[in-house]
């Protein structure tokens, strides 16, 4: 599936201000499909240099990535074990959150490019996906990224309705 996002959807980036329940079940989802204790759904405001969470599973809602800001080129997931030299800020790395072993990054691409990052945080130390956990994270995400560009679709939709309507 491809997924087109245009500048023509002004209030795109308005979907993007705060946790969600679709969000929440998102993470939830991803975190079961690797039988992780965690998982959150980031979104890297590039504006406030900041980060948003949008979606948690076992995480508080007011973590942040500590400032973590995914590659530019961040076109694939990465798994490492955790040590908490090479992301001291994470939420997930620095033990604020479990006593978590290994992590694995997600992005979350949209048409125009990569807009959050799902954090996935496991318990059990382990060094690589399986080839059938690969297929399987890579199905994922496509059906993650198609729910997020629907759903901003439609919250863009029924505000262009609320502005006709109210001319």
């Amino acid at each position: 599936m491809t997924i087109v996002m245009t500048s023509e959807q002004p209030h795109a980036d308005e979907f993007w201000s705060g946790q969600t329940e679709l969000g929440d079940r998102l993470a939830k989802i991803s975190a079961l499909m690797f039988r992780a204790q965690y998982a959150g759904i980031w979104v890297q405001d590039r504006e406030a240099k900041s980060d948003v969470l949008i979606g948690s599973f076992n995480i508080p809602a007011n973590s942040d990535m500590g400032g973590f800001q995914a590659p530019k080129k961040f076109d694939d997931f990465f798994l490492f074990n955790v040590t908490p030299q090479i992301l001291p800020d994470h939420p997930l790395v620095n033990g604020k959150i479990g006593d978590v072993r290994t992590v694995i990054f997600v992005p979350i691409n949209l048409g125009h490019g990569h807009v959050a990052t799902m954090s996935i945080g496991c318990e059990d130390e382990f060094s690589s996906l399986t080839t059938t956990q690969t297929a399987q994270l890579r199905r994922w995400i496509n059906c993650v990224e198609g729910l997020y560009a629907k759903q901003i679709s439609i919250v863009d939709m029924l505000r262009r309705t609320i502005e006709l309507l109210t001319r």
